[in-house]
């Protein structure tokens, strides 16, 4: 869901990067974006349900789905933090623990 709210506020023909390493006992994945970044006063509430930053203009969207994808990480006993300027991008990056199978 991250990764395709990465296409949806980017420009047209932006690359999207998607990046999964290992960093001890967790797997990191980042998506890193080049679309509109997000407004410092709107970062405190990001991850509150139906919330939208307030530079999504006409893009459409709920305002559910990085609720959903933070309760997700948290399910998994995980972490998800964001790095963002805007006008340049996003970068979200989640955290894991590595299952010892």
């Amino acid at each position: 869901m991250w990764l395709s709210n990465a296409v949806q506020y980017s420009p047209e023909g932006a690359t999207v990067d998607f990046n999964l390493r290992r960093e001890g006992e967790k797997a990191v994945l980042a998506v890193q974006d080049h679309g509109i970044g997000i407004p410092e006063a709107d970062r405190a509430r990001l991850f509150e349900a139906f919330h939208r930053a307030s530079n999504v203009g006409e893009t459409p969207g709920t305002g559910l789905g990085l609720l959903l994808v933070k309760h997700c990480v948290q399910l998994h006993q995980g972490s998800i933090t964001f790095d963002s300027q805007e006008g340049v991008g996003t970068t979200f990056t989640v955290r894991l623990p590595v299952g010892g199978g």
